[in-house]
């Protein structure tokens, strides 16, 4: 009796779409993976107001650097293709980091950074 009981329950939940949810698929939506990266440190966000967001794609000559700098907020970077040289700078001192394709990194909100293509190809890069 109490495996019949179970049997009618699993019915009617299958009936009444209770069951397991599966994703609807899309329709007339195209995706683009522009870059992927894995970055290996920690990575959080919060926001207590309104918050701008921009995505861009920067190409550095062989040869090109990008001063010294800092941002209001911080930007996710992924490297597409080639190596980038970045340069941290602070109270006690520079760091210096290479990241190269499919790697990533956190430039976090007022930090000093410049980065230089030491390399001989272009290098293309994603930042969010």
């Amino acid at each position: 009796m109490q495996k019949l009981h179970i049997g009618i329950l699993g019915a009617v939940v299958f009936a009444m779409g209770l069951g397991p949810a599966a994703a609807t698929p899309p329709s007339g939506v195209s995706r683009t993976d522009l870059a992927r990266a894995t970055i290996s440190a920690p990575v959080s966000a919060s926001a207590t107001g309104e918050s701008d967001m921009a995505g861009q794609m920067v190409t550095v000559p062989p040869g090109g650097f990008i001063p010294w700098h800092s941002h209001p907020g911080q930007n996710l970077v992924a490297v597409k293709s080639g190596s980038l040289t970045v340069y941290v700078g602070g109270a006690e001192g520079c760091t210096t980091s290479s990241y190269g394709p499919n790697q990533g990194y956190l430039e976090h909100m007022g930090q000093v950074h410049a980065a230089k293509n030491d390399g001989s190809v272009p290098v293309e890069v994603y930042v969010t």
